[in-house]
Formats: C-alpha cells, sequence, structure tokens
C-alpha cells in the first residue's frame, strides 16, 4: 500500500488547541482591536490554529480570503487589518 492509500487521522483533545495560541498570541501583543488577514489555507495548522482559533479566541476579528493574492492582502490590509500570517515558500 502506498503513504497515499494509508491514510492517518490523529484525533487531539480541545484542550490541546485551546492552549496551542495564547503564548504566541501573548507574545505578539495580539487583542480584540486587531483583524487578522487570513491567506492560508485552513489545512493548514498554522492558519487554522493560530490564525482562525488565536484571532477569534483573543477576541479579535478574521477577514478570510478566498484565496492568498498579493492584491488581496494589500487591500484587506488598507481596508483596516492589522496583522497577516505567511508561510514562506
Amino acid at each position: 500500500m502506498c503513504a497515499v492509500e494509508r491514510r492517518r487521522r490523529l484525533i487531539r483533545p480541545t484542550t490541546m488547541v485551546e492552549s496551542m495560541p495564547p503564548g504566541q498570541l501573548d507574545a505578539w501583543g495580539v487583542g480584540p482591536d486587531d483583524e487578522l488577514v487570513q491567506g492560508l489555507p485552513l489545512f493548514h495548522v498554522h492558519g487554522l490554529v493560530v490564525g482562525l482559533f488565536g484571532l477569534l479566541r483573543a477576541g479579535g476579528a478574521v477577514r478570510l480570503l478566498p484565496r492568498f493574492s498579493p492584491d488581496a492582502v494589500g487591500e484587506a490590509m488598507e481596508a483596516g487589518g492589522t496583522l497577516m500570517y505567511g508561510v514562506p515558500t
């Protein structure tokens, strides 16, 4: 059986997800006045847990982009976004 056929699923308790973002958010000073411009895919742990869950937990807002585009990110930042995460490739 090849690696693509062998799917593995990891079930994490909600306490693990809840415990991940606060340390980073506190270190970065993220709070309820922030708006994340989210262009990362939500299947990626950083895009989902730190990005989406983290900002919502901090009381901030999240503006979801349908896909990453430099122009869309720039427009969203000019429209009030205060934070944007990127993953170098």
